[in-house]
């Protein structure tokens, strides 16, 4: 979660599509409770249903249009 919160202040976009149907309950009370509530939601045919989480105005001092982008994930398969 550490990387995803990261990545959330640094980048510059819109807001979180979040695939809800892939993800734990208790999955969901912790991004909600980090990056806010959903606003909107559809139904993807094949995937379920995505709601979107819009950016908060509170979090746009934090972007960094030098490192946006350049976050890396680390990945290690030990």
């Amino acid at each position: 979660m550490r990387f995803f919160t990261k990545s959330y202040q640094l980048d510059n976009f819109a807001g979180i599509n979040l695939c809800i149907d892939l993800l734990p309950k208790d999955c969901l009370s912790v991004f909600y409770s980090r990056f806010g509530r959903p606003v909107a939601q559809t139904v993807v045919p094949g995937v379920g249903r995505i709601v979107f989480i819009p950016k908060s105005i509170v979090n746009s001092d934090l972007v960094d249009l030098q490192k946006d982008g350049l976050l890396r994930l680390a990945y290690s398969s030990n």
